[in-house]
């Protein structure tokens, strides 16, 4: 079986323009098909272990499947134009381009590592 379905594409003409987090691999199910969510309309996002997303609000909850993540593992939070990392107190802690840090700015195309999944930041306005 081929990984290429589950690499992340790059994003349509009609989505530019809005901050996306994408799913780039996950180390304990490399199979599973990844996701992109749009962070449109949000000013928080808390990602944590768990199998449902939900939208509280301006705030989404995404929750992914690895025993390796807290159950609020980071957030993500917009701040004006820009977007804010921040490990919640995890066992594992949060990585930004493979450093671990308790808080950093992301920019667009920077890797954030949560437990065993890679993400990537697609914040092009």
């Amino acid at each position: 079986m081929s990984l290429t379905p589950s690499i992340p594409r790059p994003i349509e003409r009609s989505l530019k323009g809005t901050p996306h987090l994408l799913e780039v691999l996950d180390c304990e199910s490399p199979l599973r098909p990844l996701a992109r969510r749009s962070l449109a309309g949000a000013d928080e996002v808390v990602l944590g272990r768990g199998e449902a997303v939900t939208r509280e609000g301006r705030t989404l909850r995404v929750g992914l499947p690895d025993r390796w993540m807290s159950v609020a593992h980071a957030r993500l939070r917009r701040e004006g134009e820009s977007w804010r990392a921040e490990d919640l107190g995890s066992t594992n802690g949060t990585f930004v381009n493979g450093e671990r840090t308790p808080r950093a700015t992301l920019r667009s195309g920077d890797r954030l590592g949560i437990g065993r999944v890679e993400l990537t930041v697609d914040l092009v306005n």
